[in-house]
C-alpha cells in the first residue's frame, strides 16, 4: 500500500464568507491540501505559485485579467472558474480522485 501525497490547490472567492464556507467543506476531503487562498480576482502571484508547483486554481465568482488568462494558457496553469459552490466542490472532489490533472488550462 503506497501513500499518495495530498493534491494541492489554490482557492479564490468573491467574499470572505464564501471562502470560509468553501474551505470548511474542502477540509473534510481526504487527499487534498489547500496551499493558498484569497479574495478577489486571480493575481500574477497566484499564477506564479500555481505554475511553479503545478497547482490548479479553483475560482468562485471571481474574474481574471485577460493578460493573466493568456499567461495561464501559455504556462499550462489549470484555472477552474465556477459560479456555484456546489460545482466547485464537485470539481475538486473529481480532481482529488484522479491520478493526474487533466491539463485543461481554462475551463468553466
Amino acid at each position: 500500500h503506497e501513500l499518495v501525497p495530498d493534491k494541492p490547490i489554490i482557492v479564490k472567492a468573491d467574499s470572505a464568507g464564501t471562502l470560509v464556507s468553501i474551505l470548511d467543506t474542502l477540509e473534510t476531503l481526504p487527499g487534498l491540501r489547500v496551499v493558498q487562498v484569497g479574495i478577489g480576482e486571480v493575481t500574477n502571484t497566484d499564477l506564479t505559485h500555481a505554475c511553479g508547483n503545478e497547482v490548479p486554481i479553483y475560482c468562485f465568482k471571481v474574474g481574471m485579467p485577460h493578460r493573466l488568462k493568456k499567461r495561464a494558457v501559455a504556462e499550462h496553469v489549470s484555472i477552474r472558474e465556477h459560479s456555484t459552490v456546489h460545482a466547485l466542490i464537485a470539481h475538486v472532489e473529481s480532481y482529488v480522485s484522479e491520478s493526474t490533472l487533466d491539463g485543461e488550462p481554462v475551463n468553466n
